[in-house]
């Protein structure tokens, strides 16, 4: 590996920790799947494939999603 591609990881990882921290102030620790919707700008059905899937971790609280908000983290890493 390159000396820049090592660089350009690390920079890569700073920015998602970055993102994440951002994110965990916005709104919390637990999130629900509108607020993840508005914030990332996609469907319910989008955040619910994911869950479904695996690549975000959630429970359900009576009627309610509850998404654990640090779950997003590998899902932010993909789209950086």
């Amino acid at each position: 590996m390159k000396p820049k591609e090592v660089v350009a990881i690390r920079e890569e990882k700073d920015l998602s920790k970055e993102i994440m921290e951002q994110l965990v102030k916005k709104v919390g620790e637990f999130s629900n799947l509108d607020d993840l919707a508005e914030i990332f700008h996609i469907s319910r059905t989008t955040i619910c494939r994911e869950i479904e899937r695996g690549e975000i971790v959630a429970f359900r609280f009576g009627a309610r999603v509850i998404v654990v908000t640090r779950s997003l983290q590998s899902i932010i890493e993909k789209f950086l």
